[in-house]
């Protein structure tokens, strides 16, 4: 790592230097001002910061493929294509547009871009620098499948240029931004499957839904009311299987039953148990002045806790599929009953965190009394034909499941 204390200080060299240097994994240059520019630099490069790199071009033969983090003046949108580059991390706290560079790249799979904070304003068009600043023939690779967008002050404008940039994307991270609206066209992202618009401050209406979406978070979404999120509330929606909808919201009527406690119970036919048929929604009491809350479904089958998720954070509103939020996937499948008729619940533990939370802030959680925070559980169940290669004198069971209000474990069930 270079790092001169005077930003004007030149540096005179010949631009060999990184010739012999093969195993070089990172390289940052933050101050200085190079004679020239290098004559070589490794390929095994996987971090590249130079902030006033002194070339307009890369060397001839520099063609990293393990490259993932690239930091560079923008005037290096002057380039040659960087054939092979399939992954780009872009950061700065001046970063507020699309950098021309992502346009050189056309095997670029994976887009992680994090600007400065939100500024809590929102732009007009002609204020969203970059968005409309490529060229047709500097269009990104449409083989980008994993888009991150953070604190870029996008706004409305963003999707309509993202439909022709971006149109197989599957997982979109565009948190922190100023658009106001998930318009319509949001359904023409016909691959997408992974949607994050956490503290998107100005966002107050959703208006279509993409066709394969099964994760959708909306947290600290200041201007989003539960009104505005029933779109996302689509019994069919949820009926396909892994759903993940963390959001404002209410538990939408279709679920069959609702308890105001914070477990539910259900009734299940068979020597397996029904994973595939179930969708469950947690409500969390309005107003709670607390840090997002990680809550972690758990299920108890005949009185005997069978397996607890990993944990989700949410404010208010939590849709899942149980099969996909209960980290048992695999362990429930070796369970077997002898029982006729098996009594199953469904619950949570919850915890908060006494910072913000991060990555780093993880031992901070405290434990919370569910009691004190649940407003509501319900539970439906997802009617699936039945499948012709069921074993002779196995119960169909992802049809025969009696959904009930009661509590406790102790009492007979009746078909």
């Amino acid at each position: 790592m270079a790092n001169q204390k005077r930003k004007d200080l030149e540096v005179k060299w010949d631009g060999t230097a990184f010739k012999e240097m093969e195993n070089l994994k990172t390289l940052i240059v933050k101050n200085g001002c190079f004679s020239r520019g290098p004559k070589h630099l490794p390929n095994s490069l996987r971090v590249l910061e130079w902030r006033r790199y002194p070339s307009k071009c890369f060397p001839y033969d520099f063609h990293p493929k393990k490259l993932t983090i690239l930091k560079l003046p923008e005037y290096l949108h002057l380039l040659t294509k960087l054939d092979s580059f399939s992954k780009a991390r872009l950061s700065g706290k001046e970063m507020r547009r699309m950098p021309w560079i992502i346009g050189m790249m056309p095997q670029l799979c994976s887009c992680h871009i994090v600007g400065g904070s939100n500024k809590g304003r929102v732009l007009a068009k002609q204020e969203e620098e970059g968005l409309q600043g490529m060229s047709t023939h500097d269009l990104p690779s449409s083989n980008v499948e994993s888009l991150i967008l953070r604190n870029c002050e996008l706004s409305d404008v963003f999707y309509s240029l993202a439909f022709a940039w971006f149109p197989n994307v599957t997982e979109l991270d565009i948190r922190g931004n100023n658009f106001t609206i998930l318009p319509e066209c949001i359904q023409e992202f016909h691959f997408l499957r992974w949607l994050n618009v956490d503290d998107c401050h100005h966002l107050r209406e959703i208006r279509g839904i993409p066709p394969c979406l099964r994760y959708f978070s909306a947290m600290n979404c200041k201007s989003l009311s539960p009104m505005d999120t029933s779109v996302l509330l689509n019994q069919e929606l949820h009926e396909n299987g892994e759903s993940h909808f963390v959001m404002p919201g209410r538990i939408p009527r279709w679920f069959e039953r609702h308890s105001r406690r914070a477990s539910i119970s259900f009734w299940f036919r068979g020597s397996y148990f029904p994973d595939n048929a179930l969708c469950v929604a947690i409500l969390l009491m309005d107003d709670l002045h607390c840090n997002p809350i990680r809550v972690a479904p758990t299920l108890t089958i005949n009185g005997k806790q069978v397996s607890q998720g990993l944990g989700t954070l949410m404010e208010q509103l939590f849709v899942f599929d149980l099969s996909g939020a209960l980290g048992y996937y695999a362990s429930i499948k070796e369970l077997r009953f002898e029982n006729e008729w098996n009594h199953a619940e469904v619950s949570y533990k919850a915890e908060h965190f006494a910072a913000e939370v991060s990555d780093k802030a993880e031992h901070l959680a405290v434990s919370i009394q569910i009691e004190s925070i649940a407003k509501e559980i319900g539970i439906h169940g997802i009617s699936q034909p039945q499948e012709p290669t069921l074993v002779p004198g196995n119960t169909n069971w992802f049809v025969d499941i009696a959904l009930s209000n009661t509590q406790g474990f102790g009492q007979q069930h009746s078909h």
